[in-house]
């Protein structure tokens, strides 16, 4: 999985033997003062009547569905239950479960299918996400007067470099 923004950044997810990951061990790619996470899902889109409509589940995502009147709708909806259902996980501290391979998932029933989702977390957060926690830091008078001096957001530093700790290998 790669994210382009001013350069092609690697991500990676790092899971644990029963196939979950943790929200602090997510991989994130700070880009130009936004979050970019895209994940990729199989979802099984199973037709609700003639006229084109569509009930959609991601078997990965416990209760995670939705629909549409059109297939162009089903996706739309589908991607951004996902990225709701993912968000509210995270923000919760709580595990996800990794997406299973298409291959892996069958879809049920007469005119069902089985498609991958892509659900962008970077736009979705930016769009929904209201959650910010405050912390209060103690860092040396020289260094407040250095970053002041040269109008540094302490905030957004903070941001980027916790996000970085995310990229590199946990031991």
């Amino acid at each position: 999985l790669y994210v382009k923004s001013v350069l092609t950044i690697y991500a990676y997810c790092v899971y644990d033997e029963d196939d979950l990951f943790t929200p602090p061990t997510i991989s994130y790619c700070s880009t130009q003062g936004g979050i970019d996470m895209k994940l990729i899902y199989p979802a099984i889109f199973t037709p609700y009547d003639n006229n084109g409509g569509y009930d959609v589940e991601v078997p990965d995502l416990e209760g995670c569905s939705s629909g549409g009147d059109t297939l162009e709708e089903a996706m739309e909806n589908i991607c951004d239950e996902a990225a709701r259902y993912i968000l509210i996980h995270m923000e919760s501290g709580r595990q996800i479960r990794k997406a299973s391979p298409y291959e892996a998932i069958k879809a049920p029933g007469k005119g069902a299918f089985v498609s991958l989702i892509l659900i962008d977390m970077g736009a979705y957060s930016d769009a929904h996400a209201e959650k910010a926690v405050r912390k209060n830091i103690t860092i040396p008078a020289w260094l407040n007067a250095y970053g002041e001096a040269r109008n540094v957001n302490f905030s957004r530093l903070l941001q980027d470099a916790l996000l970085g700790l995310t990229q590199k290998p946990q031991d």
